[in-house]
């Protein structure tokens, strides 16, 4: 997986969880919120290995506010 991707999708959780919060029952974004978790070394890993820093601030901004959301 790619940054660009990576950003594209947490941007995109993002706001369905900002969106759809009320409609979506509370087991389901636990287990979104314990996988994301169990995979967030890896997604750091993603941004780490870019050595673009413009897509690193924005994945990282993309990985703040998803995170926001989801804790």
């Amino acid at each position: 997986m790619d940054i660009q991707f990576l950003t594209k999708q947490l941007l995109l959780m993002s706001n369905i969880a900002k969106t759809y919060h009320r409609k979506v029952h509370t087991k389901v974004w636990k287990k979104l919120h314990n996988l994301f978790i169990d995979k967030k070394d890896y997604i750091n890993s993603i941004i780490s290995a870019s050595i673009k820093e413009r897509q690193i601030a924005k994945a990282h901004m993309a990985l703040d506010q998803f995170e926001a959301f989801i804790i």
